[in-house]
Protein backbone atom coordinates (compact mmCIF):
# COMPACT_ATOMS: atom_id res chain seq x y z
CA UNK A 1 0.00 0.00 0.00
CA UNK A 2 0.98 3.61 -0.54
CA UNK A 3 0.59 4.90 3.03
CA UNK A 4 -0.04 8.44 1.80
CA UNK A 5 -3.34 7.26 0.27
CA UNK A 6 -4.67 5.96 3.60
CA UNK A 7 -6.59 8.87 5.08
CA UNK A 8 -9.87 9.43 6.93
CA UNK A 9 -11.47 9.41 3.48
CA UNK A 10 -10.09 6.01 2.43
CA UNK A 11 -10.14 4.35 5.87
CA UNK A 12 -13.28 4.22 7.99
CA UNK A 13 -14.22 2.51 11.22
CA UNK A 14 -17.85 2.03 12.19
CA UNK A 15 -19.89 0.55 15.00
CA UNK A 16 -22.99 -0.50 13.13
CA UNK A 17 -23.90 2.54 11.03
CA UNK A 18 -22.10 5.00 13.33
CA UNK A 19 -18.74 6.27 12.07
CA UNK A 20 -15.95 6.35 14.64
CA UNK A 21 -14.04 9.61 14.32
CA UNK A 22 -10.29 9.56 14.62
CA UNK A 23 -6.97 10.36 13.04
CA UNK A 24 -5.10 8.34 10.43
CA UNK A 25 -1.36 8.89 10.70
CA UNK A 26 1.68 7.51 8.92
CA UNK A 27 5.23 6.88 10.03
CA UNK A 28 7.20 5.62 7.06
CA UNK A 29 5.31 2.54 5.89
CA UNK A 30 3.29 2.14 9.11
CA UNK A 31 -0.25 3.52 9.14
CA UNK A 32 -2.22 3.91 12.37
CA UNK A 33 -5.79 4.84 13.22
CA UNK A 34 -6.29 6.52 16.59
CA UNK A 35 -9.96 6.98 17.52
CA UNK A 36 -10.96 10.24 19.23
CA UNK A 37 -12.59 8.18 22.01
CA UNK A 38 -11.77 4.76 23.42
CA UNK A 39 -13.43 1.83 21.67
CA UNK A 40 -16.07 0.05 23.74
CA UNK A 41 -15.25 -3.32 25.31
CA UNK A 42 -17.00 -6.35 23.78
CA UNK A 43 -18.19 -4.36 20.79
CA UNK A 44 -17.98 -5.33 17.12
CA UNK A 45 -16.53 -2.79 14.71
CA UNK A 46 -16.24 -2.76 10.93
CA UNK A 47 -13.14 -1.32 9.25
CA UNK A 48 -13.03 -0.42 5.57
CA UNK A 49 -10.25 0.58 3.22
CA UNK A 50 -11.92 2.02 0.15
CA UNK A 51 -11.04 1.77 -3.52
CA UNK A 52 -9.45 5.23 -3.25
CA UNK A 53 -6.39 3.71 -1.59
CA UNK A 54 -3.50 2.81 -3.88
CA UNK A 55 -0.67 0.31 -3.90
CA UNK A 56 2.98 1.34 -4.03
CA UNK A 57 2.80 1.49 -7.84
CA UNK A 58 -0.14 3.91 -7.82
CA UNK A 59 -2.81 1.40 -8.79
CA UNK A 60 -6.14 1.75 -6.97
CA UNK A 61 -7.77 -1.20 -5.27
CA UNK A 62 -10.31 -3.16 -7.31
CA UNK A 63 -12.84 -3.22 -4.46
CA UNK A 64 -13.19 -2.06 -0.89
CA UNK A 65 -11.45 -4.22 1.73
CA UNK A 66 -13.75 -4.73 4.72
CA UNK A 67 -13.19 -6.64 7.97
CA UNK A 68 -14.74 -6.82 11.40
CA UNK A 69 -13.27 -7.25 14.85
CA UNK A 70 -14.52 -7.32 18.41
CA UNK A 71 -12.76 -5.50 21.23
Amino acid sequence: MDPTTLTTTTFTLKQGAVKINGVVSTDGTVVSFNPNNSLLYGTTYTATITKGAKNSKGKTMVSDYVWTFTT
